[in-house]
């Protein structure tokens, strides 16, 4: 009897040490993905709050020490010019980014129709495409200010706006006063527009 037992014990206890091992890589695993979604959650503030003011949604630099400066650039406008964002310096610049895509049409044309009507003066829009359907982009949606395009996207991931509709602005001095947090569409879009109209009545 007792040799049984020892016979039973000796094929148990690699038993118990292979499922220790096995479960623990198991939840190691677990634990590593369950950091690495919170990590991820926290950078992305999911779990927030939508309805947060404008406010809370952009990058704002008016009361900090620090001064971002905007990156320059050239790019063709539809008129087949270059234009540089430097060269608009001492002026307050609207910069929008758009791909063309659904939510930038929408975006486009709610803006042309606050322009149409005083509400919005010029922009700087970049465009990732190619300068034939930029040229039809603008056509299509009546923007006013420089179209520019923007056909290998370099400029929109310098500026870490792929994402689009994307608004910044620029102040007189070059540095970088504001900029959407997210693609605009729907409520999020109007909510810019409107602070895009009370900077455009300050100036």
């Amino acid at each position: 009897m007792q040799h049984s037992v020892q016979e039973g014990t000796k094929y148990m206890i690699p038993f118990f040490r292979l499922m220790y091992c096995k479960y623990s890589r198991l939840l190691i695993s677990f634990l590593l993905i369950l950091t690495l979604f919170a990590t991820f959650a926290i950078y992305n503030g999911i779990g927030t709050s939508r309805n947060v003011s404008y406010a809370n949604k952009v990058y704002s630099l008016t009361n900090s020490k620090l001064v971002l400066q905007a990156t320059d650039f050239a790019l063709p406008g539809v008129d087949g010019r270059i234009q540089t964002l430097s060269s608009q310096q001492g002026h307050e610049v609207v910069l929008m980014f758009f791909c063309g895509c659904r939510r930038c049409y929408t975006a486009a044309k709610r803006v042309s129709s606050l322009q149409q009507f005083g509400k919005l003066s010029a922009v700087t829009a970049v465009a990732s495409m190619p300068l034939s359907l930029t040229r039809r982009f603008q056509k299509e949606t009546g923007l006013l200010g420089y179209v520019l395009s923007d056909a290998s996207n370099s400029i929109a991931v310098k500026y870490e706006s792929e994402l689009c509709p994307r608004f910044w602005v620029i102040s007189p001095t070059g540095s970088i006063r504001y900029r959407s947090d997210s693609a605009l569409e729907g409520k999020d879009l109007e909510i810019a527009l409107s602070e895009l109209q009370r900077i455009h009545v300050a100036n």
